[in-house]
């Protein structure tokens, strides 16, 4: 939910409560207005009540005294019987009319204390009584104003009447009646129903005062939620900046709305995130660049990782490396990846993209702003929305430019992709020249290899032929013709261009070698080599195991009479955590001693030591021998690459 609805649930709920308790206040009101205006009837009905009575004491006077109240009757204005009589009987109309009004108030009939409904009902029986005491004095009375008293007086033809003795008992008894009994009676009703009013003023007080706490404290309650929510997230917003700021890429904040602040945490988490990548990105290149190097990767195939790795780790759709042939004075395409487009396979130096170029300065600016520029680089549509063209600087020279489009539409580079691939330029331009250097390292070392082992050939023949001449002087011809039938194949092996050969045919070559010198050494020399098959395929530099044959054989076992024997053995193991080929040439020949100079240190030894570090860095080669016991060398390579030849 985001912040615009909350404030409008916000604005809602105090609308709400101020609705609720304005309507509370209103309803308050005309409840104890209703309240008020029931009491009010009540005391009509003891006003009309009392009226009934005292126009009836007034006819009674005006019947039995007529001169007495003739005489006061100008001092109290009250009227003559006949007028009273009838200003009576409306007053008892009047009465009953106040009574049926009172009695039939929705206040009282909706009471719910259980006392107030006792009274209410005997207020209506003691209301009945009293009618029916006045409708019974109304007929009486009406009888008495037809009477023609004379001289004898009303009060001795009443006694002549039977019917009319028992009036002055009921006018007591209809006295008494409401002036004591029903009107007593109606002013404790009308104190009870006072008390009853007062305390429902005061619940409606209560209910007045809560639910004004209530919805009020609602909306103050969430007002104080979406406040500290704010708060909070507009304080962690701040934490992200500051953090993000001194480098932090790493922390993500929790998101948990749907709010505009939730999304502003979300965008900054993106943002942090495109930064870290952008400084993985930067680490991968570099990495994946040194990996290469180590492998001895190609220019072609570098430029294919590097176009690769733009595609991969920026938004980029297509990418291109353009290299400078200064001879052409052209920049031609050396490596393209991403979607189809016609891109031209060379670019002139001279052309206006050439010469920012040339002069090491970016080119950055989407196509419709650049429509002069399109026909430098592309051939037809589809048209790339946007472009980054960066020269690759080195030395202050432009080596060549990586060029990255963005076909989809509305789609820029951002300032931060435009520095990534900044800095992705930079760190190619150290690439490919490390990568040049690299190659030059690389023929050096070469042109050092084929000197070495041009060194090993001339003097392994040296000596073979050596033993072709003491064939020939002892007559040996057929042994004569198996030897040079042997030396063709090992003149086959040795001129051999390539620079490696499989482990099977270096120990082949061996064995012809030992044949030969068994030819001059005769029953003297014996040999033995082992070779398990899972070795036989494992590549090693061409003849790097003679040297070390030839120096046992002519320095360990020609010097003794008795000759000797020679064993060569390859074998694998497992030295911390890699595998190791592990080649031993050991000897029982005459020795030497190890704290003097190593007497076997020959051209040839020399020559291999040299060969095993160039094809296997962290090679070692050891030799152990004393003096009547031998000679045992061990040749180490670590990490070598089991690869069938």
């Amino acid at each position: 939910m985001n912040i615009r609805k909350k404030l409008l649930i916000l604005t809602s709920l105090m609308f709400f409560s101020l609705a609720t308790i304005t309507g509370l206040s209103l309803w308050n009101w005309r409840r104890l207005q209703s309240l008020n205006e029931t009491i009010l009837q009540g005391q009509k009905l003891q006003t009309h009540s009392r009226n009934v009575m005292g126009l009836m004491k007034d006819i009674i006077f005006d019947l039995f005294a007529p001169r007495m109240y003739s005489q006061i009757r100008s001092l109290t204005y009250a009227p003559r019987s006949i007028a009273a009589y009838k200003t009576w009987l409306v007053a008892v109309e009047q009465y009953q009319h106040s009574f049926l009004v009172f009695i039939d108030d929705r206040d009282l009939t909706i009471m719910q204390d259980d006392e107030l409904q006792d009274l209410y009902e005997t207020a209506l029986t003691l209301n009945q009584k009293a009618l029916d005491k006045l409708y019974y004095m109304s007929e009486i009375l009406s009888r008495l104003q037809d009477l023609d008293a004379g001289e004898k007086g009303l009060y001795v033809l009443m006694q002549r009447d039977e019917t009319l003795i028992p009036f002055f008992d009921e006018f007591r008894d209809t006295s008494f009646y409401f002036t004591n009994t029903f009107e007593s009676f109606m002013n404790h009703f009308f104190t009870s129903f006072k008390e009853q009013s007062r305390r429902q003023e005061r619940e409606l007080h209560i209910l007045f005062i809560l639910t004004s706490l209530l919805t009020g404290g609602m909306a103050l309650s969430y007002a104080l939620i979406i406040s500290r929510q704010i708060i909070q997230k507009i304080s962690l917003a701040g934490t992200a900046f500051k953090n993000i700021s001194m480098g932090d890429f790493s922390t993500t904040y929790p998101v948990k709305d749907n709010d505009e602040l939730s999304t502003l945490l979300s965008r900054i988490n993106s943002l942090s995130s495109d930064l870290k990548n952008n400084m993985n990105s930067i680490l991968n290149l570099t990495r994946d660049m040194g990996i290469s190097l180590e492998d001895g990767t190609s220019l072609e195939n570098l430029t294919d990782m590097i176009t690769e790795t733009i595609i991969k780790d920026t938004n980029a759709e297509v990418a291109a490396i353009y290299l400078f042939d200064p001879l052409k004075n052209q920049f031609a395409m050396e490596s393209f990846r991403g979607t189809e487009v016609s891109l031209i396979p060379r670019l002139e130096a001279s052309s206006r993209l050439g010469v920012k170029l040339k002069k090491g300065e970016p080119v950055v600016s989407p196509f419709e702003e650049m429509t002069s520029l399109r026909k430098f680089l592309i051939l037809k549509a589809p048209y790339p929305q946007d472009m980054l063209a960066l020269p690759l600087i080195h030395r202050g020279e432009c080596r060549g430019f990586i060029l990255a489009l963005l076909m989809s539409e509305k789609t820029r580079f951002s300032d931060l992709g435009i520095t990534r691939m900044i800095n992705f330029s930079e760190y190619v331009s150290l690439t490919l020249d490390n990568q040049m250097k690299y190659r030059e390292v690389l023929e050096k070392r070469e042109a050092q290899y084929w000197a070495l082992q041009s060194q090993v050939q001339p003097h392994f023949i040296y000596n073979i032929l050596n033993g072709f001449i003491g064939l020939n002087r002892m007559g040996e011809t057929k042994r004569l013709e198996e030897a040079i039938l042997s030396l063709r194949e090992m003149l086959r092996y040795v001129t051999d261009q390539t620079h490696w050969t499989s482990m099977e045919k270096e120990f082949e070559f061996l064995g012809h070698y030992c044949e030969l010198q068994k030819i001059r050494f005769s029953e003297r020399l014996t040999y033995k080599l082992t070779l398990p098959e899972d070795l036989k395929g494992i590549p090693i530099p061409r003849l790097l195991l003679q040297p070390l044959v030839e120096n046992s054989v002519i320095h360990g076992l020609e010097p003794q009479e008795e000759g000797g024997t020679l064993t060569v053995t390859a074998e694998k193991i497992e030295a911390s955590g890699q595998n190791c080929l592990i080649i031993t040439i050991a000897d029982n020949g005459c020795g030497f001693d190890m704290n003097l100079k190593k007497k076997g240190e020959s051209v040839g030894m020399r020559n291999v030591i040299e060969r095993l570090k160039m094809a296997f860095p962290g090679s070692e080669i050891l030799t152990q021998s004393k003096p009547g016991e031998g000679t045992t060398t061990v040749m180490t390579l670590p990490a070598y690459q089991e690869v069938l030849l």
